[in-house]
C-alpha cells in the first residue's frame, strides 16, 4: 500500500452542526414534510453493548429498546444532509461556519 493512501489515514469522528432544538422535537416535523423516513430496528446483540438503555425507545427505529434518537447517529447523518444542502437553516447557529 502507498503511504497516504486513504485506508492509511486516520479516520476522524463525523462533525454534525448543531441544532436549535432536540432531535425527538426535530424527527415528528421531518416525517411529516417527507424528509426523513423511519427505519427498521436495528436487531439486537446477544451482548449488549455499555450504552444500551432498556428504558430508551428510539421513534427513528420503529419504537426499537435500548437508544433514543438524541444518540442515534443514522439520524444525525440524516439531518446534517438537510442542512448541507440548506433544506433546514440551522448552519447558521454554529458560529464556527
Amino acid at each position: 500500500m502507498v503511504k497516504g493512501h486513504p485506508q492509511h489515514q486516520a479516520h476522524k469522528a463525523p462533525q454534525y452542526d448543531l441544532i436549535p432544538m432536540k432531535y425527538a422535537e426535530l424527527l415528528p416535523a421531518l416525517l411529516r414534510e417527507n424528509l426523513v423516513k423511519t427505519r427498521p430496528p436495528p436487531s439486537i446483540p446477544k451482548k449488549l453493548p455499555a450504552h444500551w438503555r432498556p428504558d430508551h425507545f428510539c421513534a427513528f427505529h420503529h419504537g426499537a429498546q435500548g437508544h433514543d434518537v438524541e444518540n442515534r447517529f443514522s439520524l444525525k447523518i440524516e439531518v446534517q444532509k438537510l442542512i448541507d444542502v440548506d433544506v433546514l437553516p440551522f448552519k447558521r447557529l454554529n458560529p464556527s461556519v
